[in-house]
């Protein structure tokens, strides 16, 4: 028997809970810790089936290792996943390992979703070991998985993993019950974690290693062991039944930038012990590439790569979250179930939505047809608009109008009334499509430094708003002779 496969027999008996227990070489869930429960990216096939339904353009990503820059354990990954209708289809392979060790799955999935909250996955995995010397066997094995989606910024997975038993040579595969969180702290910061539990065929213990040798194999690595310590944990540990502690994993992904995300994590693994990495991924259109480092508490650091092919999933946005519904995603007939509002005015919130371009404060709703101050106070309680708390009275949100004390209108409503830039007033400006405090504030600095606008295409001089922002802007926008009292006594408000 070979000197290197002796020592991964001691690898996987003392550092290693079964075989099997490695899902894939993919950096973004290497990087933040394995907490990989509701990770919104193609490799979560790997974890959690459930996430799949979420992905709803084709993605395909090959990732490769060498585990503890271990020739004999390079690992390589495939992925490809592609939307069918109402359900997500994935296909993945991992092999990892040499001629003298090897393991490979295959896995063929897919993932509905239920409502717009709710998703359910399945897979199949055939798994197959050989080790030179010793044999090969093969099984096969079912996962399971969900994930519910309680609003826009906290997300719940759990996935139960080789719930059909599996058993290969003389070992049953690592059974789990995994429960994870995803939630997203600000803008570009997301937190994860996920604890997992293994319930082996007791439900107590579990059996360490590949299995049973025969007493010439035992007595050939007993002979080659060349590390008096390293022989006294095999024998404490080769075949030995043990309690599994339960795992816990976190990470965190940071995007800086538009195209930078950098990660971090740690795990507690079996014995207490402490696994921590790091990564970062760089994305662009259609393409991507990622890359992990991880350091194992015993067996040292192992560097992951990744590419990835297809658009960038985009997460969309929820229509109802905590039986309130999001203004600008919900569909007509969504609304139309909100208390006092019947179909046809449903269909003049989509309508207004679509040509304003969505709606940035529930105030807005005023200047819908059939829409009065009473009504919009009246089921405000039933709607709401992903990440803003938008809690302001409506009369700060009503068509406004200019200060000139002429009663002219100066906001535009259904009736194609104009918001006087030179006129308007801070929370005028913000019932402007895509026009938020910040922005209005610019708008008002800038015509107090430039001594007003003297075209609506000027306000492309202001910070935050583009050529693509005025075009949104055009129709709903006028200019009048600038007159600096206007601003004198406002403040910026």
């Amino acid at each position: 028997m070979k000197r290197t496969l002796i020592t991964l027999i001691c690898l996987v008996s003392l550092l290693a809970f079964a075989a099997f227990d490695f899902d894939g070489a993919f950096p973004k869930d290497i990087a933040t810790g394995g907490s990989n429960m509701v990770l919104f990216e193609p490799e979560a096939f790997f974890q959690n089936t459930g996430m799949l339904s979420f992905i709803e353009e084709p993605q395909v990503q090959f990732s490769t290792a060498r585990l503890y820059d271990v020739p004999e354990l390079e690992t390589v990954s495939f992925l490809f996943i592609k939307p069918a209708g109402p359900i997500t289809l994935g296909f993945g392979f991992t092999s990892m390992g040499s001629s003298l060790y090897k393991e490979q799955q295959l896995q063929i999935g897919g993932a509905l979703k239920v409502g717009k909250n709710f998703s359910f996955g399945t897979k199949v995995k055939y798994l197959s070991v050989v080790i030179d010397e010793i044999g090969s066997a093969s099984e096969w094995a079912l996962d399971l998985g969900i994930v519910y989606f309680v609003n826009y910024d906290l997300s719940i997975g759990i996935r139960l993993k080789n719930v059909s038993m599996p058993y290969i040579g003389q070992e049953y595969m690592p059974r789990d019950v995994s429960a994870g969180i995803n939630y997203k702290i600000f803008k570009n910061l997301e937190a994860y974690f996920n604890a997992v539990y293994y319930i082996s065929p007791s439900f107590l213990k579990m059996t360490y290693g590949l299995g049973s040798l025969t007493d010439e194999q035992e007595q050939e690595i007993t002979d080659n062991i060349w590390d008096a310590v390293l022989y006294d944990q095999y024998l404490e540990n080769f075949g030995a039944e043990k309690e599994r502690e339960i795992e816990c994993h976190g990470g965190i992904v940071y995007r800086i930038f538009d195209h930078i995300n950098l990660m971090g994590g740690l795990k507690r693994v079996y014995s207490g012990r402490i696994s921590y990495a790091c990564g970062f991924e760089l994305f662009g259109p259609g393409l991507s590439f990622s890359y992990a480092y991880d350091v194992h508490p015993e067996l040292g650091g192992t560097h992951y790569f990744s590419f990835k092919i297809g658009e960038r999933p985009v997460l969309k946005k929820l229509s109802v979250i905590n039986g309130r519904i999001d203004i600008n995603e919900a569909s007509a007939e969504e609304l139309s179930a909100i208390p006092g509002i019947g179909l046809k005015t449903a269909q003049n919130i989509v309508e207004y939505r679509e040509k304003i371009g969505g709606f940035t404060s529930i105030g807005q709703l005023v200047n819908v047809t059939r829409i009065g101050e009473k009504t919009v106070e009246k089921i405000r309680p039933y709607v709401c608009l992903q990440g803003s708390a938008d809690d302001e009275p409506v009369e700060t949100k009503k068509a406004p109008t200019t200060r000139s004390g002429t009663g002219t209108p100066a906001g535009k409503n259904m009736d194609g009334l104009l918001v006087d830039i030179n006129k308007a007033s801070k929370s005028e400006l913000m019932a402007l499509p895509r026009v938020g405090e910040k922005t209005a504030e610019n708008i008002i600095n800038y015509r107090k430094q430039a001594g007003g606008f003297k075209t609506v295409e000027d306000i492309m001089n202001v910070t935050r708003i583009g050529e693509k922002t005025f075009e949104n802007l055009k129709p709903y926008i006028t200019v009048t002779p600038y007159d600096p009292a206007v601003d004198g006594g406002e403040g910026g408000e």
